[in-house]
């Protein structure tokens, strides 16, 4: 198949909580270990914020001369630091195992939904694009359910914290620092409607690139007989330009957005060192006081960087979670229908019959009949047109013909890997569609 003919589903908008809500029934089976990993997170963050307070009370205890308050606060800082690294081997145990987890269940559903669905799903779907659902897609989103959360947890956690001990210490000044962040929050939201616009052409385009490779080097012997290496270089040269071309500008629209959101937190520090200075030399403020907003103020804007990093990511993840909802949600046109269902579940409720199939009627072929059956692939383009055929057991029919004349076409109708477009294959008197597909394959 020529690179330039495959295809890909065009997805625009905003966020889709809803999109996000279908997806969290892969991490329902995991919630306790969820839970567990976002109270260590917690912990994680109380820790870190309460490092400033002991530091605070070391410096102010060594201004004033107390050497018992440098020891309590030393001491202090000794068991946050031991419990901190405590909670980070926790974290990075419970997010991986969590992370492994639900990115196999999600790519178990996506195997599972793609051994249901008909033939002629694959033949509109190249094995490439198919393989990147199942791969790539599959874990990026295991990775955000497990890590994101953790740093989504952490960084709320943390800011929370930091926040209420710069407004109980001295309210004032933790107000001038809080200025800056509604600038970050309008270039946050400007720039992260930017990035998932470039995910979502980058996931696109590396689709069709797995999906280009995966049909080049499966007819690597066409190519080579029909001498068309250079055309087919020529046509993945396209998609490789455009994957560099979008790659180019996510990586330049995040270049742009890290620095911005950093040097709006350098502004919030730089805030707490002139006001916070001042008070400190009037002695409004104890110099500890000071040195924990300078603190606090740094790490109080590393949260808001992994949040964004977080938005960014989930943004990015959006792509690959609507090409995978979308595939989990294609419904096979081929199915039994709600008659022989019924039929299924009142046999299964009767037991085991000798001789009767598991929709209750008989466990064996006497005739084949089509009657009148037409078929095309494509609209327009039909491969049977009005073919009867009749076979009885034990018959041997030899069906013979040009390729494309239909050989396949008629088995393939047989074992309703395709429905017929018109007329019908009866087995004993009775339409196939009656009868129990996983039967009859």
């Amino acid at each position: 198949m020529p690179v330039q003919a495959l295809t890909e589903e065009e997805y625009a908008g905003h966020l889709n909580w809803q999109l996000w809500r279908d997806m969290l029934r892969f991490a329902r089976p995991y919630r306790p270990y969820l839970a567990i990993l976002m109270g260590i997170a917690a912990v994680t963050a109380g820790c870190e914020a309460g490092f400033n307070l002991a530091t605070r009370k070391v410096i102010d205890a060594a201004v004033g001369g107390h050497r018992a308050g440098m020891l309590w606060g030393g001491g202090v800082y000794l068991g946050l630091l031991v419990t901190m690294a405590c909670c980070v081997y926790g974290l990075i145990r419970m997010a991986g195992k969590c992370s492994m987890s639900i990115a196999h269940d999600i790519r178990r559903g996506v195997f599972d939904k793609l051994q249901e669905l008909h033939f002629a799903y694959y033949d509109r779907h190249p094995i490439g694009w198919l393989m990147a659902r199942g791969t790539t897609d599959c874990q990026r989103l295991g990775r955000l359910f497990a890590w994101g959360l953790m740093d989504l947890v952490w960084g709320v956690f943390m800011m929370i914290a930091l926040a209420g001990i710069m407004l109980y210490l001295k309210w004032w000044l933790a107000l001038i620092v809080f200025t800056v962040i509604p600038p970050m929050v309008w270039i946050s939201k400007v720039f992260t409607r930017r990035i998932l616009q470039a995910s979502r052409a980058v996931r696109r385009i590396n689709s069709l690139l797995t999906a280009g490779y995966n049909e080049e080097l499966a007819a690597v012997k066409t190519t080579k007989t029909l001498v068309r290496e250079d055309q087919n270089l020529q046509e993945f040269q396209t998609l490789s330009t455009d994957m560099f071309r979008h790659s180019f500008r996510r990586a330049l629209q995040s270049a742009a957005y890290y620095p911005l959101v950093q040097t709006i937190a350098a502004t919030g520090t730089g805030l707490a060192l002139w006001f916070g200075g001042g008070a400190a030399l009037e002695t409004v403020i104890s110099i500890g006081t000071m040195v924990l907003f300078l603190n606090a103020t740094q790490q109080f804007f590393q949260p808001v960087h992994e949040l964004a990093n977080v938005v960014t990511e989930v943004h990015g993840a959006q792509a690959s979670a609507e090409r995978v909802m979308s595939l989990l949600a294609t419904e096979t046109e081929i199915k039994d229908s709600p008659g022989v269902l019924a039929a299924i579940a009142a046999q299964a409720a009767r037991g085991p019959v000798d001789g009767a199939a598991l929709d209750g009627q008989a466990n064996r072929i006497g005739e084949i009949r089509f009657d009148n059956v037409s078929f095309s692939y494509k609209q327009g383009q039909p491969v049977l047109e009005d073919f009867d055929l009749t076979v009885r057991a034990g018959q041997t029919i030899a069906l013979v013909g040009p390729t494309g004349g239909g050989k396949t076409t008629v088995v393939s109708l047989l074992c309703r890997f395709y429905e017929p477009t018109a007329g019908a294959i009866r087995l004993d008197g009775t339409d196939c569609r009656q009868r129990s597909l996983h039967w009859l394959q």
